[in-house]
Order: structure tokens, then C-alpha cells, then sequence
């Protein structure tokens, strides 16, 4: 069997005692889950599992906003105007 650490070495960094501290202070300043992963060169996953593993709270409204392509918000008025149309 191969042990998980080995298999996947040097694919996981390890969250430092600085790393928490500053992942604190960005959350407590209510800054984006997307800028927090920026700032600490990591993915929004890692960041959103690190922060509910010690208990952070982090600002859902503005890191969801992020996420949604404005593409997307547009959409079901862009569907109601041409099914309005071809009636």
C-alpha cells in the first residue's frame, strides 16, 4: 500500500501558522474568498475547507458574486424577450 504522503508528494502545502493568521485577518475584514486564495496562492476550495476546519467565517455574498459569469445573470430576461417576440 502506498501511503498517501509519498503518492502525492509535493502536491499539498502545508497551511503555516502565518498562513491561518492572515486567513483570519481576511476574513475578518470581510474580503472575497477569491482574494483570500489569491493572496495565499491557493485555490478557493483549499481556502473555503482551511476556514470551516478552524472555525472562520468567510464573506459568502461577495465570493459568490465572483463566481457567476455576468453571462449568466443575463440570461432569463434574454429568453423572455424572444419568447415574447415569436408569439
Amino acid at each position: 500500500m502506498v501511503r498517501y504522503e509519498s503518492e502525492y508528494a509535493g502536491r499539498y502545502k502545508h497551511w503555516s501558522k502565518d498562513d491561518i493568521n492572515l486567513l483570519k485577518r481576511l476574513a475578518r475584514k470581510n474580503e472575497s474568498v477569491a482574494l483570500i486564495a489569491r493572496r495565499l496562492n491557493r485555490t478557493v476550495g483549499a481556502v473555503r475547507t482551511r476556514a470551516s476546519a478552524e472555525g472562520i467565517s468567510l464573506a459568502r455574498a461577495s465570493s459568490d458574486a465572483e463566481s457567476v459569469p455576468t453571462s449568466s445573470k443575463t440570461i432569463p430576461d434574454q429568453r423572455a424577450a424572444s419568447s415574447a417576440g415569436s408569439a
